[in-house]
């Protein structure tokens, strides 16, 4: 079956909006997610019922009763389990032909080699930020945006099919007359018998902030520097100048802040709680999903 059937499957309306030809795209596709929060819970969620083949989770945190109002997989059922443990057996649930690994630590400046060191394994066309912490979204657009001095490359057949592994091309092997960005693929101008290398730049998007917000429809993708009325962006502009990251993509809210935080004391540490509601992170997680879905379609 095609899936155009009268009854089709589990992909066959999504099919039926991408096409063939695009769908195999999604899922060949490998994402990488880093994040279990209210973005990123939607996200994942959204990218694996829209076909996804591989993704890699990370996330080392354990469902709280806090986190019911705005996490796609909290419930009480699934307080105390860890999130990636929880969202890989919804995955299974919901796309059981996905691929799922997971990487079930906290991302700290201290570790932060280890995760790199996990995601560049795994090789994904995409890397999805959905972390709350300023300090590490900026260790990691430092490796992933500043630093990257590699584009993935596949191999694959005449006829599409991929071939191996994906490997890695420095820049300078790419002919600088060839514009590689995040949304189109290029042939290198070696070819072996039947078999074209095409390369694509690893894609990047970063979620900011969620909280404090209640008016969907000013959720939008944009660079860095064009964004505004976000706090956690007027942060992530000034560092990232400070630190000479280049602009990337960003999925934001220009609504300015509503709900002033509130001071609240726990057991041993001072710590700002900010509000949040159902439908922003989720919409926010749903939008990135549907940036990064479009653009491996459109490659």
């Amino acid at each position: 079956m095609t899936g155009f059937e009268t009854g089709g499957d589990a992909h066959d309306r999504t099919r039926r909006v991408f096409g063939e030809e695009a769908f195999t795209k999604i899922q060949n596709s490998k994402v990488c997610l880093l994040g279990l929060g209210g973005v990123g819970s939607y996200c994942l969620s959204s990218l694996v019922r829209a076909g996804v083949g591989n993704v890699l989770i990370i996330d080392g945190d354990a469902y709280d009763v806090t986190n019911i109002n705005r996490q796609e997989f909290a419930f009480l059922s699934t307080i105390g389990e860890r999130k990636v443990d929880v969202a890989k057996a919804c995955v299974a649930e919901v796309n059981p032909q996905c691929t799922v690994k997971t990487f079930d630590e906290l991302i700290l400046s201290g570790n932060i080699g280890a995760t790199v060191d996990v995601i560049e394994s795994f090789q994904p066309e995409w890397i999805i930020d959905a972390i709350d912490a300023i300090s590490i979204k900026l260790l990691l657009a430092e490796h992933f945006v500043r630093d990257r001095d590699k584009v993935w490359c596949q191999c694959f057949s005449t006829d599409g099919n991929q071939l191996s592994k994906p490997l890695e091309v420095s820049k300078e092997n790419v002919s600088s007359k060839e514009n590689i960005d995040e949304k189109s693929c290029v042939s290198l101008t070696e070819k072996s018998g039947k078999n074209t290398v095409q390369v694509r730049r690893l894609g990047y998007i970063s979620a900011m902030g969620a909280a404090n917000k209640l008016d969907p429809s000013r959720i939008q993708i944009s660079s860095l520097s064009k964004t505004c009325n976000d706090g956690l962006c007027r942060i992530m502009r000034k560092e990232a100048r400070k630190r000479n990251i280049p602009d990337f993509t960003v999925c934001y809210s220009d609504e300015q802040t509503v709900i002033q935080p509130e001071q609240v004391i726990t057991r041993d540490v001072e710590k700002k709680i900010l509000g949040s509601v159902s439908f922003i992170p989720s919409i926010m997680g749903i939008t990135i999903a549907a940036h990064v879905i479009r653009s491996i379609a459109q490659k």
